[in-house]
């Protein structure tokens, strides 16, 4: 079970999904002086045992890559901010980082501006796959989250009597 959370962003480029995979183990990103022009995803398909990389965009800009300890920890919340580009005359995502379930956070990718937004679950699951629109860049982004996912529970007791007296 998933939650599809998004998207954000702008209304131009293809649009792009990648469905929904057991979980994210890479994340390359490139960012220029105005957006975020590149996203490319290594994820972790379940119960197949191999990998596979979704890229979307143009690399172009600063590249940077983040590594999540799969499978110790996962990304639990995507966060950055969209901007209108005057350059371009349309709506891109300037910056990007991720959350992982540790409580660590990547370095911040491109540069804050315009409106800042944190996609993230409401059950607080792991992210098993983007969805948004892009071509030059990356005009608008959404994320799944999974559901399955539990945080503490309380246990009630059960059993007979006496506890064995």
């Amino acid at each position: 079970m998933f939650e599809k959370v998004g998207p954000v962003g702008g209304d131009k480029g293809s649009p792009f999904d990648d469905g929904v995979s057991n979980d994210v183990m890479k994340v390359t990103v490139a960012a220029d002086e105005f957006s975020i022009t590149y996203i490319e995803i290594l994820y972790a398909k379940e119960k197949e045992g191999r990998y596979e990389t979704i890229k979307h965009g143009t690399k172009r800009g600063e590249i940077k890559e983040f590594l999540v300890a799969y499978p110790i920890e996962s990304i639990i919340a995507v966060g950055g901010s969209y901007d209108h580009i005057f350059t371009y005359d349309t709506t891109l995502i300037t910056s990007l980082y991720f959350t992982l379930s540790n409580g660590r956070k990547s370095p911040k990718f491109g540069k804050t501006s315009g409106t800042e937004f944190l996609l993230k679950g409401e059950s607080g699951g792991k992210l098993v796959g983007f969805f948004g629109r892009g071509g030059q860049a990356i005009d608008a982004i959404g994320a799944y989250f999974a559901t399955n996912s539990r945080g503490p529970q309380k246990l009630e007791s059960h059993g007979g009597g006496n506890g064995g007296a």
